[in-house]
């Protein structure tokens, strides 16, 4: 294998040995022998190992359980996630059979295989949902909904919203992070999939499958205003948001 016990100090580290599952996380923590270098991340561990390639991450965080090539959805929330690969940035996992729909905004289940630019513009409005969410400290498991969650943010704040205005908020919310992302130095080029996600399994339920990051991001930029070339917010983008001030990212 690529790592040996001369690399984990005598440590035999066998796939399913819980025991050891265990103890790694523990000398993880306390960042001891070979989990100082675990603590690192996958990326760090890949890099370190030659094998960059095998890092299945976004922006250096790793993909969760929710792969895109089933759910072609995800391939938009993990590729332009502020933080990195983050299931709760999006949930098209979800939306794709039925749970946590939101038709008010137009988010509803379809094909979980469609890799059209529409359905890029679902998981951007998905993503600037969940963001609005998460932004109100919510959970996304118990989904109120966008009825109920528009009455309540009303009675507290007194605002007046409609249904629409909350994708306003959430797709400010997306836009301000992208800002703040790009000045930290990230491009569009940060905004894609590790190539093991982009290379179809041989069997299976999702046999043959790979998003089409191409039509995907293109239908995402379309909906957040971002400019298909640079990734950037337009200027319009930015007046229509209020977020003129971060216009110099």
């Amino acid at each position: 294998g690529i790592i040996t016990t001369a690399d984990t100090a005598g440590l035999e580290i066998r796939y399913g040995d819980v025991k050891m599952a265990h103890r790694l996380i523990d000398m993880i923590a306390r960042r001891e022998g070979f989990g100082d270098v675990l603590a690192e991340g996958s990326a760090a561990l890949a890099e370190r190992f030659g094998v960059p390639e095998l890092a299945v991450t976004v922006n250096r965080l790793e993909v969760p359980m929710h792969d895109p090539r089933a759910f072609s959805g995800m391939a938009v929330t993990y590729a332009l996630s502020p933080c990195g690969a983050a299931h709760m940035q999006g949930d098209m996992y979800g939306v794709d059979i039925g749970q946590n729909t939101a038709p008010e905004l137009g988010i509803e289940p379809g094909d979980r295989f469609d890799s059209s630019e529409d359905k890029g513009r679902m998981a951007a409005r998905n993503q600037a949902w969940r963001n609005l969410y998460n932004a109100l400290t919510l959970c996304q498991f118990q989904d109120v909904g966008v009825e109920r969650l528009l009455a309540a943010m009303n009675s507290v704040t007194g605002w007046n919203l409609e249904a629409d205005e909350l994708m306003t908020l959430g797709k400010r919310i997306v836009t301000l992070k992208r800002m703040l992302n790009m000045r930290r130095g990230l491009t569009r080029a940060n905004d894609c999939l590790p190539a093991l996600l982009l290379k179809p399994l041989v069997d299976g339920g999702t046999e043959g499958t790979v998003p089409d990051m191409k039509a995907l991001l293109s239908g995402a930029y379309a909906e957040y205003g971002w400019d298909p070339e640079t990734g950037k917010p337009t200027p319009q983008t930015l007046k229509e948001l209020n977020l003129t001030f971060a216009a110099d990212a």
